[in-house]
């Protein structure tokens, strides 16, 4: 059991570390990194599915991304993998609460779930902060309880409500290439691990 809390305790440490490299870090998450893109156009008469091809995830006319399931960079004064992305999944997540507060915290508007964490991400970076994924190994399939267990259909719903919203909000941003040229820019100081 001493091993399992000096694992989580260095998990913090890192986070910890990062937030004090990097003053200006607001949101850190452990799960996954998210880059939102344009999607592409949709026949009219498709069902919006998700599908992914290596890391692009998309829904044609709907919602399209880049996920990392890892780090593509370290820091490199400390070597913790690390890398700067639009917007980071929320389980597990570290807030400078007082700063993610001052921008306002979670956006109802996308409320009961889905897509706000995004939404806070793209909103994080057009107020000046960033937002940082780092290595965390999360441990992914236990869908047997909240939303996967009662919210299925509800989720899919949802999903497409607030991937709408999430566009009509930040489309320009997105489509011009801004929000992505502030990522890359702050990733240019990271070193690359290949």
């Amino acid at each position: 059991m001493e091993s399992l809390h000096v694992y989580h305790y260095s998990l913090k440490q890192q986070a910890l570390t990062l937030f004090n490299l990097f003053p200006d870090l607001i949101m850190l998450g452990g799960r996954d990194g998210i880059d939102i893109m344009m999607p592409e156009p949709a026949d009219p008469q498709s069902l919006q599915e998700y599908r992914q091809i290596g890391d692009l995830v998309e829904c044609p006319g709907l919602h399209k991304l880049r996920l990392y399931w890892a780090p593509r960079y370290q820091e490199p004064s400390s070597g913790i993998p690390f890398m700067f992305t639009m917007a980071v999944n929320r389980a597990p997540t570290f807030l400078r609460r007082s700063e993610f507060l001052q921008i306002g915290g979670i956006n109802q508007k996308y409320a009961p779930f889905q897509f706000d964490d995004d939404e806070a991400g793209i909103r994080a970076w057009l107020a000046g902060y960033k937002v940082g994924f780092y290595s965390c190994p999360f441990v992914r399939g236990f869908d047997v309880g909240g939303m996967s267990l009662f919210n299925r259909e509800k989720t899919k719903e949802q999903s497409l409500i607030n991937a709408k919203q999430l566009y009509a909000d930040y489309s320009e941003y997105i489509a011009n290439g801004y929000l992505q040229n502030l990522v890359d820019t702050a990733n240019s100081l990271l070193t690359s691990q290949k």
